[in-house]
């Protein structure tokens, strides 16, 4: 499968370059990371991503380079068939965004609030005027 997929990334490489494009600009037009596309060049891309989203991405490449999906699957059967089950867990190793504490971070959320912090000017705004008003004796 290594061979095949060696001889395979050569292909979509050399038509790559029969088209004078470069990895930036394949990356623009197919939204595929560079380093995803120079692993499927070099034949390496177990190591970087699940092979189901990298089959995908060959599938998308080869397409973008005018060659045939399935007749490439037909050749490089090894390199297109997917075995889910064959294929080591990937460690999930980054948080949810915002919904997930970071440790060492204080939660702030309520002061970082845009209506708290205006809330909080206007009352202060208001209590300098009241005060001002009834030390120059207006009221």
């Amino acid at each position: 499968m290594v061979s095949d997929a060696c001889s395979l990334g050569e292909l979509y490489k050399a038509k790559r370059c029969e088209l004078g494009m470069s990895i930036k600009e394949v990356e623009s037009a197919t939204s595929i990371r560079g380093a995803y596309l120079e692993a499927i060049e070099a034949g390496s891309e177990e190591e970087l991503i699940s092979a189901v989203y990298m089959k995908g991405f060959m599938r998308q490449y080869a397409i973008f380079l005018g060659l045939d999906p399935e007749e490439l699957a037909t050749h490089y059967t090894g390199v297109f068939s997917t075995d889910v089950k064959a294929e080591p867990a990937k460690e999930f190793s980054f948080g949810l965004g915002g919904i997930e504490m970071r440790a060492g971070s204080l939660n702030r959320s309520f002061l970082k609030s845009n209506n708290v912090i205006w809330a909080v000017a206007f009352v202060a705004i208001f209590a300098a005027a009241f005060l001002l008003t009834k030390l120059l004796g207006i009221f």
